[in-house]
């Protein structure tokens, strides 16, 4: 109505340059008019926040974007309409969507079970270590640019008390292969007295042939089976 007298409107509206166009609609105004956008991206449509049909519009595009958040919403809305301080009245709808809220309500966090004894124990690194495979990735057979290249993993060793870790890299996930990452581990860090790790059949295999191993020495010697009874490596799997 002042625009249609001719006066000046509120402060708050007369920094958006609002004006009639010819089929009566308030649109925004602007510097904007060689913009490579669409006309009505250029001079959107002015909508009073309080009125039913802002809220209409915040509510069909909240669905339209798959009830996407107050950014994406207020991105759509400004490709055609302009409601002022549309961010706050965006998150009040979003707020009363009963979708929304069924989706998004915070969930509950079940209590942690204590941490193991190995996580607390005092003692010499990676005296308790938890193993484990990663891959694949690319290796170089030599350091020449031409260099043939072959898929290779790398075996993880963890200490559970320290943290600490190391890395050693093998040539396949196969029980021989486990076993000489071990084998390398323990001439480095020394002799864990638990592994940990889960059921693949690598660890599986590595377990079973460690155990056949201890069990054959043990018959050697007395004093040899003296030292194993104190150096022997207990393998603990992950429950599946």
């Amino acid at each position: 109505k002042l625009l249609k007298d001719g006066k000046e409107c509120s402060h708050k509206l007369a920094a958006l340059s609002p004006f009639l166009s010819p089929d009566g609609f308030l649109r925004v105004g602007g510097r904007i008019a060689w913009a490579p956008i669409s006309e009505k991206a250029k001079r959107p449509f002015l909508i009073p926040k309080e009125s039913h049909l802002a809220r209409l519009l915040t509510d069909y595009l909240h669905k339209f974007s798959g009830h996407g958040g107050p950014r994406l919403v207020q991105s759509l809305l400004h490709r055609e309409y302009w409601i002022p301080s549309a961010r706050s009245l965006i998150r009040q709808q979003i707020h009363k969507c009963v979708t929304c809220t069924r989706f998004l309500a915070p969930t509950i966090n079940p209590r942690m079970a204590d941490l193991p004894k190995a996580r607390l124990t005092p003692g010499r690194c990676f005296t308790h270590t938890g193993i484990d495979f990663g891959g694949p990735f690319t290796i170089k057979l030599s350091a020449r640019r031409n260099a043939k290249t072959e898929k290779g993993y790398f075996a993880l060793f963890v200490c559970m008390t320290t943290r600490a870790v190391h890395i050693e890299v093998v040539s396949a996930l196969s029980t021989e292969a486990c076993l000489a990452a071990i084998d390398r581990f323990i001439a480095r860090r020394g002799l864990p007295s638990h592994f940990y790790s889960d059921n693949g059949r690598n660890f599986r295999g590595a377990a079973r042939e460690m155990s056949e191993v201890h069990h054959f020495l043990k018959q050697a010697t007395p004093e040899f089976e003296s030292f194993l009874a104190q150096s022997e490596i207990s393998w603990i799997f992950n429950p599946p």
